[in-house]
């Protein structure tokens, strides 16, 4: 995310942060030549981060076995943007001279600053995800602990009183009391 920061900083002019510019084609050779670097090291820094090779690697495997997981859309995308404005970067800087390339270096900068904020935003959904498994996994061993071992049953050999028995004990057909605030014994 920081990396992407500095690349929309880079591609502003500088009249928009408000500075006096002289020499107006030094200023944007030296702002292309700045982005070019700040896009290698962002695409460089994009895969070669722990997020970027997590997704690389669940990708692959995931083909190698013919599957097609969210692990290969987010891997292609990455790969789509980062290729593709490093692209438009590289030629937006060789072909300094063209006013439609001229405009086209703030979407290279934004095709670059993609490929972070997706992995930033895929990687929270999997931290939001994981989480929420974590919390149903709990409840559901709080209410498997919340179980009674026991149950009220009727036994009609002795006048169909109730008697409380183990739940091992209990066959169907059984009938059972349950009183107002107590848990279902099967």
């Amino acid at each position: 995310a920081i990396v992407a920061l500095l690349v929309l900083a880079v591609v502003m002019s500088p009249s928009d942060m408000g500075l006096e510019v002289h020499n107006q084609a030094a200023a944007h050779w030296f702002g292309t030549g700045m982005l070019v670097v700040i896009a290698i090291v962002a695409s460089w820094a994009t895969f070669r981060s722990r997020a970027g090779r997590y997704f690389l690697d669940s990708a692959s495997k995931a083909l190698q076995h013919d599957s097609f997981t969210m692990d290969v859309l987010v891997a292609a995308s990455t790969c789509v943007t980062s290729v593709y404005g490093l692209g438009l970067t590289v030629l937006c800087f060789t072909n300094a001279d063209s006013p439609v390339l001229t405009e086209l270096r703030g979407s290279a900068a934004h095709f670059l600053a993609m490929a972070p904020v997706l992995l930033l935003v895929v990687l929270g959904g999997k931290k939001l995800e994981f989480r929420a498994r974590q919390r149903t996994a709990a409840a559901l061993k709080e209410l498997l602990a919340a179980q009674p071992t026991t149950a009220m049953v009727r036994l009609p050999e002795n006048g169909g009183s109730f008697q409380e028995m183990p739940l091992e004990l209990l066959e169907l057909g059984d009938r059972c009391r349950i009183s107002v605030g107590s848990r279902f014994p099967a």
